[in-house]
């Protein structure tokens, strides 16, 4: 099975990110399903840690590079079959 992989590791100061908002409307997908495969790692994503809010739970902001959500959608339309690269329940299935 292939991953999907990050276009590089770096982010290129005109790379345009986009919110999982924006991933929904392109993808025409749920906004759970956008959230779950950013978790899972079948959706690279960048998490930004932020300090909103007095509890104790750790939040991060989600942010999707413009570039790896173009490889993701080619990768689909080819055909592959594409596995998370980290995934919480073996069972789970997103597509």
């Amino acid at each position: 099975m292939n991953q999907v992989q990050p276009a590089n590791d770096t982010l290129h100061p005109q790379e345009e990110l986009l919110t999982p908002f924006e991933v929904h409307q392109i993808t025409k997908t749920s906004l759970p399903w956008v959230y779950r495969s950013s978790a899972t790692g079948l959706l690279p994503s960048i998490r930004i840690p932020c300090n909103a809010g007095k509890g104790k739970r750790k939040k991060e902001l989600v942010r999707f590079r413009k570039s790896d959500l173009w490889a993701f959608l080619d990768s689909c339309q080819q055909g592959e079959r594409l596995s998370p690269i980290t995934r919480r329940n073996s069972n789970a299935s997103f597509r």
